[in-house]
């Protein structure tokens, strides 16, 4: 992962981990600047199956569930637990 995406210095993912996977999704979210980083580690399908697991901030969710309302739950978990 590029470090403009994750700084942290645990930029490595294992995509086979449900745990990384989601990690590596949340980061991608919050962190990218540019459509380009979205379209380069983001899939769809995993999104929208992953989408209900991820802890994001309210204000993004909120903005992700709006811009693609056909895609993601709506009304789905907004906070950490």
């Amino acid at each position: 992962m590029p470090r403009h995406l994750d700084w942290s210095g645990s930029a490595d993912y294992t995509l086979d981990s449900p745990g990384r996977i989601v990690d590596l999704y949340r980061t991608v979210l919050i962190e990218a600047t540019k459509p380009a980083d979205l379209h380069a580690f983001l899939d769809r399908v995993t999104l929208t199956r992953l989408w209900p697991s991820l802890w994001l901030p309210p204000d993004l969710r909120r903005a992700w569930e709006e811009r693609f309302p056909e895609s993601l739950r709506t009304g789905s978990r907004t906070t950490a637990a």
